[in-house]
């Protein structure tokens, strides 16, 4: 029985020996990624089962939790010692991504204990308070932006899986980088169509 099949019949509680097997089925690309949200999930949501307080504060406190946990057996998945840090970060993205992705849900107001877990992905969560606006040529172009790349990876994938994960992969750095940059800012206002600036 492969990990994936044994996660779903345990309704997705796994052992950080688990993870590592998960870890390393993601590197030789099976598709097993959305199943360590889940598993990633039903921790956080474990890691709160004993909390009479469900606040922001204490719902992102059990997502920390959850990551030092469960990272260091996800490097452990990846790669031996023999592999450059750097290649190992790499193939860990998936799992600093699941983490980035269920904290922005809880930053946007949603509740970890709400998830239902076997249905959970990370677009339903990254989209959960955050409706694109329609309308401007702004908010246009970076929606037809978005659809292009998913369009361009699932023709990729179509000839060189591989090659396409690392693209993604690559992409999904230089977002994670950007919302570093942007965390701790002020949100700022957001402005009318009339004020925000013009694509050229």
């Amino acid at each position: 029985m492969s990990i994936v099949s044994t996660l779903i019949k345990a309704e997705y509680a796994a052992t950080e020996a688990q993870v590592e097997i998960l870890a390393r089925d993601v590197v030789n690309g099976e598709q097993a990624d959305s199943t360590y949200l889940r598993v990633f999930l039903v921790r956080v949501q474990a890691n709160l089962s004993d909390r009479k307080r469900k606040t922001r504060g204490t719902q992102l406190a059990a997502i920390n939790t959850a990551n030092e946990l469960y990272y260091p057996h996800i490097m452990k998945g990846v790669g031996s010692s023999e592999i450059s840090q750097k290649e190992r970060n790499r193939r860990a993205t998936f799992a600093r991504t699941v983490a980035s992705t269920v904290r922005a849900f809880v930053r946007a107001g949603g509740d970890v204990r709400t998830v239902d877990v076997a249905t959970a992905t990370k677009a339903k969560l990254a989209s959960f308070g955050r409706p694109v606006p329609k309308g401007t040529r702004d908010e246009r172009v970076y929606q037809k932006a978005q659809e292009a790349i998913i369009r361009a990876a699932h023709r990729l994938a179509k000839y060189d899986t591989h090659e396409a994960k690392e693209r993604i992969e690559d992409t999904i750095h230089v977002l994670e980088d950007m919302l570093k940059r942007w965390e701790g800012k002020k949100a700022e206002g957001r402005r009318a169509p009339s004020e925000r600036p013009r694509l050229h």
